[in-house]
């Protein structure tokens, strides 16, 4: 099986792919549609075989790839950035760029064998855009509140007026994102379990649910604790156990 390593920005995305320790790298693929169908192209050219696709957890920017080739029958994995840092260090990488972490990538994907990802169901990924949403909201409010004492009065009073503003869009879709979980039975039921664990919040709860599935994907504690950074291997130690008992309790929602 050869391994693709895919390391994903904002507008573009380059490739490494990895067989029998020899690369083959491709870079600046523009990443929308018509870039997809372009690396889709260039794999099939180079690989016949089973190829396992891995890029890093990295918000919004690999959702549409990841889907795309799952869609289009290859294995992908969606990684936990600090889990691939962690390897790197263990090999003493020294330089970085973009064909580097590619070629990084797709050696983490040969080593390690990360789980392999599939999209998450309609109703997630709704959740999913909500909890961004509002995220992104909650740091314009934040750099607009840090901006207010201006000596300008017209400029202070322009200042609390979008913060007002940010402030009602955000309470819409806090309102909105708990509607979803109300009108979903099994999104509810993740809810109410998670609300039993003391210290958990909305926030975090619909942070795990939109994010995560409510760790449903995960059949083990290592499997949480690995996507969560805590362990750059499959298999963690007792102390990593330790530190990722508060999310063994979460994994039983799956």
């Amino acid at each position: 099986m050869a391994n693709l390593g895919i390391d994903v920005a904002k507008k573009t995305f380059d490739v490494a792919l990895l067989k029998n320790e020899k690369y083959k790298s491709k870079s600046s693929f523009d990443n929308k549609p018509s870039g997809f169908i372009a690396l889709l192209a260039w794999m099939k050219q180079r690989e016949q075989g089973e190829i396992h696709v891995c890029l890093e957890a990295t918000g919004a920017y690999g959702d549409q790839l990841a889907k795309f080739l799952f869609e289009n029958g290859y294995t992908v994995s969606v990684v936990n950035p600090s889990r691939v840092k962690a390897f790197g260090e263990a090999e003493l990488l020294r330089n970085k760029n973009d064909k580097i972490d590619a070629k990084l990538l797709a050696r983490f994907c040969e080593k390690m064998k990360p789980t392999a990802w599939q999209p998450d169901p309609p109703e997630i990924e709704h959740l999913r855009m909500l909890g961004r949403r509002r995220d992104a909201l909650v740091s314009m409010r934040t750099q607009e509140v840090n901006r207010l004492g201006n000596p300008d009065r017209s400029v202070n009073e322009s200042i609390e007026k979008h913060v007002g503003y940010l402030n009602q869009e955000i309470e819409q879709i806090t309102q909105s994102i708990k509607n979803h979980i109300n009108g979903n039975d099994d999104l509810k039921k993740k809810r109410d379990l998670l609300d039993s664990i003391k210290g958990v919040g909305d926030v975090v709860i619909e942070a795990i649910l939109s994010e995560t599935n409510g760790f449903a994907r995960f059949e083990r504690i290592e499997q949480v604790v690995a996507f969560m950074g805590l362990s750059p291997k499959e298999k963690t130690s007792a102390l990593q156990l330790k530190e990722g008992l508060h999310c063994a309790k979460l994994a039983a929602l799956g």
